[in-house]
């Protein structure tokens, strides 16, 4: 597998959540695995980083036990 950029993965990863709507941390992560794209640093930790650079929203969701991530329109 080719090495992809972290701004690749960003874009990806905002391209991804625009396509399917919020998604569950590991939802967002198989996308991304299917896609050919790894956070670099673990998926909660890298979208828990874009979420306060204000690049996806996320929360924690009791009904889906984990946290969801989205993007604003």
């Amino acid at each position: 597998m080719n090495e992809v950029s972290e701004e690749e993965t960003i874009r990806e990863i905002i391209s991804t959540l625009r396509a399917k709507g919020p998604l569950t941390t590991r939802e967002l992560e198989e996308e991304l695995r299917g896609k050919g794209h790894r956070c670099p640093d673990g998926a909660v930790r890298f979208f828990n980083k874009l979420r306060i650079r204000g690049v996806i929203s996320g929360k924690v969701s009791f009904e889906k036990r984990g946290w969801i991530w989205w993007v604003e329109s």
